[in-house]
């Protein structure tokens, strides 16, 4: 994992990707590569944002593809299920904010959505989400970031690479 780090700001980057792959199955199945947060190391108004790039270089008929980046259980972006092609990029892009720390601690997730990129067409499709607020986040334990992928047809020609897993951290003093 990289580290980028200037006042009160931090990048962090998953390893490298290029052999993590979700193919011929129909079950939800996250990426081997993740981002953990670090149990105890979040405050009230510390902002999240992660982004995550996924592309699909085979493709079988008009199979479709459905994506969550998710931090623990909690849905950060859902992506609805896309017909998508040959070297078809998606990008997940989701946010929160900490307004309470502990075992029981709540996040609001105030943004999410995605961009898709047909190889073929060069289309962009985008999709906002209204604002939720999760109550069961814990904040002292140390939480996974994750994209799970989801095929409609299992098929050896199905293949969703995961590109990038990026987070963005705002520490709390900035927040307003």
């Amino acid at each position: 994992m990289g580290t980028r780090r200037s006042r009160d700001h931090i990048s962090y980057t998953a390893a490298t990707l290029t052999a993590d792959t979700v193919t011929n199955t129909t079950v939800a199945t996250a990426f081997a590569q993740k981002l953990t947060i670090a149990g105890g190391t979040q405050k009230v108004g510390d902002r999240r944002t992660f982004r995550a790039v996924v592309k699909t270089p085979t493709t079988n008929s008009t199979d479709t593809l459905t994506l969550q980046l998710m931090v623990a259980d909690i849905v950060i972006c859902d992506c609805a299920a896309i017909n998508v092609a040959d070297n078809d990029v998606i990008v997940l892009e989701g946010f929160y904010v900490v307004q309470a720390i502990g075992a029981g601690g709540t996040a609001a997730i105030t943004g999410g959505g995605y961009s898709y990129l047909s190889g073929a067409t060069s289309i962009s499709k985008a999709k906002a989400f209204a604002r939720t607020t999760s109550a069961n986040y814990a904040t002292t334990t140390d939480e996974d970031v994750t994209v799970v992928a989801t095929w409609s047809v299992a098929s050896a020609s199905n293949i969703a690479r995961l590109e990038s897993l990026d987070q963005d951290q705002t520490d709390g003093k900035l927040a307003a």
